[in-house]
């Protein structure tokens, strides 16, 4: 064969080495390299009877010896065929008479056959998705060669519906990557998925992480959700945020500290000591953050409120300097007066979204 891609090409026969050689003994390596010079010179020339007189000329069972190795012929032989990505009928031929002489049974090249076609189907619609769409003329191409490589239906649509789902997937982190999802590009993810002919599959965690990313968007872009309450609330009044909070206040603490300098302790009487040195008290005063009350916030359009167990507080919104994000809470710098620490765990992303808009309006 002249072809520089055929993959059997005439090779030198291996050199017995000192123990081989005094004993008369050819490399049973050798039998597999002659069997290869065969298939070189063409396949539909070399016979069973071929193989038969190699067995016996090197008094090995090939078949029994190189399963892995024959194997491997058929698979590059395959690769050869599918270089076009299709099979003609010399090529078909020539694979059943490589089957035989290899003694392959129908399962191993099924598995052989499905194994280099998947590969080659799995290159092709990565392919045809690169742009993010899947044309006409690209699907008739993906059936035709589907065909061409007789793929087994089932599995050329595994792979494609996972790759389209992979494709998707990347299109959605890519859309959420700043943590929004907005109206266009979700209409955007369902125009690629029909596209695309899947039903986009989210499990729950992911929906409810959708939803607080449309929730984001929204509170940015566009009509911030108002919520029913069941306080009273001002005239043009709106609230937009509740949850159950606890409120800390920054309180002076002050403590006695007894201090004395070296001492010594001198013996009176039995029982009885006489400590001579200074003893002394002094005051050390500190600002700890003080739990005061524990109750539900509210975050209107106009205020920031506080229903506690023992007491009611109200901060204007036009009185809020700043605010400080934490895991558990907020921190708000108020104008005057003490400033908060509103402790709670959930949403608190919402609520400092919700906060910086209102802050940003009023």
């Amino acid at each position: 064969m002249n072809d520089a891609s055929y993959p059997f090409s005439v090779k030198h026969l291996k050199k017995p080495n000192v123990f081989q050689r005094i004993f008369r003994i050819a490399p049973k390596e050798n039998a597999l390299i002659e069997l290869n010079n065969h298939l070189a010179e063409g396949i539909m020339s070399t016979s069973l009877q071929d193989i038969e007189d190699i067995s016996r000329r090197y008094r090995v069972d090939i078949w029994q010896r190189f399963p892995r190795q024959l194997q491997r012929f058929y698979r590059d032989y395959l690769w050869y065929c599918f270089s076009d990505h299709s099979l003609s009928e010399e090529e078909i031929n020539a694979l059943a008479r490589l089957k035989q002489i290899l003694g392959l049974n129908d399962h191993t090249v099924e598995k052989i056959h499905n194994q280099v076609a998947q590969i080659i189907f799995d290159e092709s619609v990565d392919e045809a998705l690169a742009d993010g769409k899947l044309e006409e003329d690209e699907k008739q191409f993906l059936q035709e060669l589907k065909k061409r490589l007789q793929l087994p239906d089932e599995l050329a649509r595994e792979i494609y519906q996972e790759k389209a789902r992979d494709h998707l997937q990347a299109c959605l982190d890519e859309a959420v990557s700043d943590q929004r999802l907005s109206p266009d590009e979700e209409e955007e993810l369902m125009q690629i998925a029909i596209n695309l002919g899947i039903t986009p599959q989210l499990d729950d965690k992911t929906e409810r992480v959708l939803q607080k990313f449309r929730l984001f968007w929204l509170i940015e872009n566009g009509d911030i959700p108002a919520i029913d309450v069941d306080i009273k609330l001002q005239k043009n009044e709106v609230c937009y945020f509740t949850a159950r909070a606890d409120w800390y206040e920054y309180r002076r603490v002050t403590r006695r500290v007894r201090y004395g300098g070296p001492s010594v302790r001198i013996k009176v009487v039995k029982g009885v000591y006489w400590r001579m040195g200074d003893m002394g008290v002094r005051t050390l005063s500190d600002d700890e953050l003080t739990h005061i009350d524990a109750g539900i916030i509210y975050l209107t359009n106009k205020r920031l409120i506080f229903i506690g167990r023992t007491q009611n507080k109200t901060i204007r919104l036009n009185k809020i300097l700043d605010f400080n994000i934490y895991k558990n809470g907020v921190d708000i710098q108020k104008e005057t007066g003490k400033s908060p620490f509103i402790k709670f765990k959930d949403n608190v992303d919402v609520f400092a979204l919700i906060l910086a808009r209102l802050l940003s309006q009023s």
